[in-house]
């Protein structure tokens, strides 16, 4: 059975940093899905700027169902109503397919991109989304 949790746990925030190149997390923005008592996706954000914008941080485990509705739902909630925040921000390698490929799904807009920013050398894309764009949350 999946179950979505939140709030700081050191194992999800650990977990989450494992699974990306981001050094630290705000502790207060972790939402994270157990399925059976195991972690199999994570949320986490990173510079915040309240009221404003924070950047947008995702994980999950490959071939598992993790995506859920609500699990998204409640990153978003989270973010634009809890938060209340005018935007939200992802920064993704150029060369992470899969992972830009979820920000559209999700619902983000393709805003720019930082030439050679990633540790590895790649290109950053950035992705953006308003409030007022988010599907995710009742506007």
């Amino acid at each position: 059975m999946k179950t979505i949790h939140y709030g700081f746990d050191l194992k999800a925030k650990e977990w989450l940093q494992e699974k990306i190149d981001v050094s630290r997390f705000d502790d207060v923005a972790l939402i994270y899905i157990k399925e059976n008592e195991e972690i199999i996706g994570c949320f986490g954000a990173n510079d915040m700027h309240p009221k404003l914008d924070i950047n947008l941080n995702i994980a999950g485990l490959p071939n598992r169902y993790w995506g859920t509705r609500g699990f998204f739902r409640a990153i978003f909630t989270y973010l634009f109503v809890q938060l209340e925040l005018r935007r939200v921000t992802a920064r993704v390698e150029y060369g992470n397919t899969l992972s830009r490929a979820l920000c559209e799904r999700l619902g983000f807009s393709v805003e720019g991109k930082m030439l050679e920013a990633a540790k590895n050398g790649d290109d950053l894309v950035i992705y953006g989304m308003l409030k007022n764009e988010c599907k995710w949350i009742g506007n």
